[in-house]
């Protein structure tokens, strides 16, 4: 039994699974067969440690440990390979939506980085069953096809079993926006070559008119005589030019 799946709608998780599928045959079945039956539990990723993590129920009754390490992240070839992804228009936003990005392999290749395992000797796995005679034994099998399961729906666990948190993707990738277009282009001219200009900076930018103040609308009828009393302070606070540096009068 082949370890892609027909029914697997994403390249990744299916490209995850045909990367190993050199694995032992007869244990990769009884894996899936485990997987599919919901043995898989507590299925972790630690960035840390770049392991993949979880129990796995057999046969028995205490459920197996399992880890599978990822040996291929170097990050400086991480760190380079993201940064041209990152440049790819719609690569962080294909990220955000739950999808790996169109061709995201062949940018790693061109880096000498490994996005995805070439064979299942490229894979650290381990397991306390006393299976020692497959490569994966069944239990590590049922894990690999639950990773794959996980990262069709997040594809970023690939990322974090390498050793780089969403943050750190995301801070490789570079800003958002930047997509193919290239850098802004901006010619200044020396201020130097400029100087006589000093002089010649023309008038400023308009400003609108304050807007007049109503005569104390609100006060009508309220208190006898205080509308006649204070309008000439409001109509003086309608001039900005009479209003001096104590807020009331003219400039000396």
């Amino acid at each position: 039994m082949a370890w892609n799946d027909p029914n697997r709608v994403n390249w990744w998780s299916d490209r995850l699974l045909r990367g190993v599928d050199d694995g032992d045959r007869a244990r990769r079945s009884r894996g899936r067969s485990y997987f599919a039956g919901g043995a898989v539990r507590r299925l972790t990723v630690d960035p840390d440690l770049r392991q993949v993590g979880a129990h796995v129920q057999g046969s028995r009754g205490r459920p197996y440990r399992v880890s599978i390490g990822s040996p291929f992240a170097d990050d400086a070839l991480w760190e380079r390979a993201l940064g041209e992804l990152g440049r790819i228009s719609g690569a962080r936003e294909d990220l955000l939506d739950g999808l790996m990005p169109e061709g995201s392999e062949d940018v790693f290749a061109r880096h000498g980085a490994l996005l995805f395992p070439d064979s299942v000797d490229d894979l650290v796995i381990t397991c306390n069953c006393p299976d020692h005679g497959g490569h994966p034994c069944k239990h590590g099998a049922a894990v690999l096809f639950a990773l794959a399961e996980w990262s069709d729906h997040e594809p970023l666990v690939l990322f974090a079993w390498s050793g780089w948190t969403e943050e750190a993707v995301f801070d490789a990738l570079g800003p958002s926006g930047g997509g193919s277009s290239g850098e802004l282009s901006v010619e200044v001219e020396p201020l130097i070559d400029r100087a006589a200009d000093f002089w010649e900076a023309g008038t400023g930018p308009a400003t609108l008119a304050p807007r007049p103040f109503d005569p104390l609308a609100y006060w009508e009828g309220a208190t006898t005589g205080i509308a006649s009393r204070l309008a000439p302070m409001y109509a003086a606070l309608a001039r900005p030019e009479e209003v001096g540096p104590q807020g009331f009068g003219k400039a000396p």
